[in-house]
């Protein structure tokens, strides 16, 4: 790959697939960019993921295009931003949700029922 940068993104984005992979989700891959009609960058996940490898931040942007996605994918607000922490493994990485989907997983999370990720 030419491209340093479209290398550094696709490699995370492979990280992310191995780790949601080996985390409850085997069928989980790397999108093909669609352009205007893009739906994230890992299909076979239950939300649109943006993966940004990027030195540095840009949140709103992030956000606003994860969340255009999402409604490309027809999950609108069912959106993750994941970028990686430098020099640590990928669960270590960060990933920023709508606050509504964050309201939704603890709900989630405190029922009874609800599995452990651990």
């Amino acid at each position: 790959m030419a491209n340093p940068s479209k290398a550094k993104g696709s490699a995370w984005e492979k990280r992310l697939v191995d780790y949601f992979a080996a985390h409850g989700f085997p069928q989980c891959e790397r999108r093909v960019t669609e352009g205007a009609n893009d739906r994230g960058d890992i299909a076979g996940l239950p939300l649109v993921i943006e993966a940004k490898n990027c030195r540095a931040l840009s949140l709103a942007t992030w956000c606003d295009e994860a969340a255009k996605e999402a409604t490309t994918a027809g999950t609108p607000g069912r959106w993750a931003v994941v970028f990686p922490r430098r020099s640590h493994a990928t669960d270590k990485a960060y990933a920023v949700v709508p606050l509504s989907l964050l309201a939704d997983l603890m709900v989630m999370a405190s029922t009874p029922e609800a599995p452990s990720t651990r």
